[in-house]
């Protein structure tokens, strides 16, 4: 397996107003991908072990080009690569993932989670999710990742305990396909129109998100994803891989 190297993600949180009343802690894990072709299936999980927290901000990535092995959990084949990933979880409460993952020799089915960051309970919540997919053709023959959310690739989702029980509140991106050799093109969405937040009924007491595709063999897949919960309008922002992500955030 390749070998990785803990640092702070390139995500600055700037905020403004008065401190928020969530506190939150990450559950479980704080990223696991899995991968399953015709090699096999596997994963890998990281721990808090590997984070570095501060300020009510809990980071870790891995560099692109980390190369890190997906094998096989009973005959140890190589079934995919992790090539780069990120997390940030801000006590707010916050979710961002990135990730770059390599499809194995045939078509791959990945999904990449968050661990749930859980709360104090908080009521009369907005909530905003965007997300994006990218993939590049390396062998020539175009290609392809779909989502595994009804086509859609990204999910955010809250309450139940973990990813896979949380109630959705949105499922994000189309797929995205290509036929032209050695290019590479993209999707990304929304929700929460025109930079808007949308109420979620009742209380919340934990967030996850996740991003699940199926990608054509030996291509390259890369994205980033964002969820953001408010329990009252204000502002905060988000300065992510060069962009700038405004939100609204309590104030007193």
């Amino acid at each position: 397996m390749g070998q990785f190297r803990t640092k702070t993600v390139a995500l600055a949180v700037v905020m403004a107003g008065a401190a928020a009343t969530a506190s939150g802690s990450v559950a479980d894990y704080i990223f696991r991908v899995e991968a399953s072709n015709q090699s096999g299936s596997g994963f890998l999980e990281f721990g808090l072990e590997v984070a570095q927290e501060a300020n009510g901000v809990t980071s870790w990535s891995v560099a692109p080009g980390a190369n890190m092995e997906i094998r096989d959990t009973n005959t140890d084949a190589l079934v995919a690569i992790l090539d780069s990933c990120g997390m940030t979880y801000v006590d707010d409460p916050v979710i961002a993932l990135t990730f770059g993952v390599i499809a194995g020799t045939s078509d791959t089915a990945f999904s990449i989670t968050s661990g749930s960051l859980v709360f104090p309970t908080i009521g009369s919540v907005t909530g905003r999710a965007t997300g994006s997919l990218n993939v590049t053709d390396t062998d020539g023959d175009g290609a392809s990742a779909t989502g595994a959310f009804g086509g859609k690739a990204w999910s955010a989702r809250y309450n139940g305990g973990s990813f896979a029980a949380g109630t959705v509140f949105a499922d994000l991106v189309d797929p995205v396909s290509f036929a032209d050799p050695y290019s590479s093109d993209s999707n990304i969405d929304e929700f929460g129109p025109a930079g808007s937040f949308v109420g979620i009924a009742g209380t919340l007491d934990d967030t996850a998100l996740g991003v699940a595709f199926t990608l054509t063999a030996n291509d390259l897949a890369s994205g980033n994803g964002l969820f953001v919960v408010l329990p009252t309008p204000g502002t905060v922002m988000l300065f992510a891989g060069g962009g700038l992500i405004a939100a609204a955030r309590r104030r007193r």
